[in-house]
């Protein structure tokens, strides 16, 4: 089961809606494995149209809460409902474009899956502790490098039950046998954040948020690992941010080919999950 009683922020009604997403975001993931094609249309359909109600009902019963509370952090939260809504919006015109294919309909779930996990467990627990939304980094200069292992740390902390990890500086090259995630930094810190994973961390990982047990990395895969390394990074630019220093990030490519290995200095994340090697190159 994807839902955990530590979920709930006490009140009763954001709970039972939270817990009703899960479950229909399990039954799509029940899904993957199937062959009928005609019933993943249909899901699919009914799933859009569950979360453009669900966007409605929901987020404005929890804004509402939010108000009532004087929660300090509510424009924020309110960014990532409309962050969440385009993404919905973009998510069906590729599965509408695409006649509902199962590579789209796998991208659209794992998204799903990761983002509802991390805004549930993460930003919605803010509510309750009136804590900001996005977790400072604490780092003693201005190591970019540092925020963002930083923010690896403490995203997959929220994310995954139980999640352990010590940082090592190395210098290392991405392997050809993982899956590599890059994005664009613009702004006061232009440059790139590399993510490598290697494929038995992109598999425990899967399992650990969506109970899914893969035997190789696929759409699903891939989505995840994007949703992750973006709400990684938008954090530790936040964070940057607060340090006086103003970028934003571009969409997560991930990449499946060679042409990008690079070597250079970086971090090895070693978790019990895996490892997870990052490498910030700022100009």
């Amino acid at each position: 089961m994807m839902w955990k009683e530590n979920y709930r922020i006490g009140d009763p009604l954001i709970d039972e809606q939270h817990k009703g997403l899960f479950d229909k975001t399990e039954n799509l993931l029940i899904l993957l494995n199937g062959d009928d094609a005609e019933t993943r249309k249909d899901e699919s359909i009914s799933m859009v149209l569950y979360l453009k109600n669900y966007a409605v009902e929901h987020f404005e019963a929890e804004e509402k809460y939010q108000e009532s509370i004087n929660y300090e952090f509510l424009k924020e939260h309110q960014d990532l409902h409309n962050q969440f809504i385009t993404s919905v919006l973009e998510a069906e015109k590729r599965m509408r474009d695409s006649d509902f294919s199962l590579s789209s309909f796998k991208e659209f779930t794992g998204f799903l899956a990761a983002w509802l996990t991390y805004h549930v467990a993460g930003a919605d627990q803010k509510i309750r502790s009136g804590g900001s939304i996005s977790d400072e980094i604490k780092v003693d200069d201005m190591n970019y490098t540092d925020f963002f292992a930083g923010s690896v740390k403490s995203v997959l902390n929220t994310m995954l039950d139980p999640f352990y990890g010590k940082i090592t500086y190395v210098t290392s090259a991405e392997s050809a046998n993982s899956v590599h995630v890059h994005i664009g930094l613009t702004g006061d810190c232009a440059g790139e954040v590399s993510f490598t994973f290697p494929k038995d961390t992109v598999l425990n990982l899967v399992k650990a948020l969506t109970t899914v047990d893969l035997d190789t990395v696929d759409d699903v895969a891939y989505s995840v690992l994007a949703e992750i390394t973006n709400i990684v990074s938008g954090n530790a630019v936040s964070t940057i941010a607060l340090k006086g220093k103003n970028c934003s990030i571009d969409t997560p490519q991930v990449i499946l080919n060679n042409d990008r290995i690079r070597v250079g200095e970086g971090v090895c994340l070693d978790t019990n999950h895996g490892q997870i090697g990052l490498t910030v190159d700022i100009e």
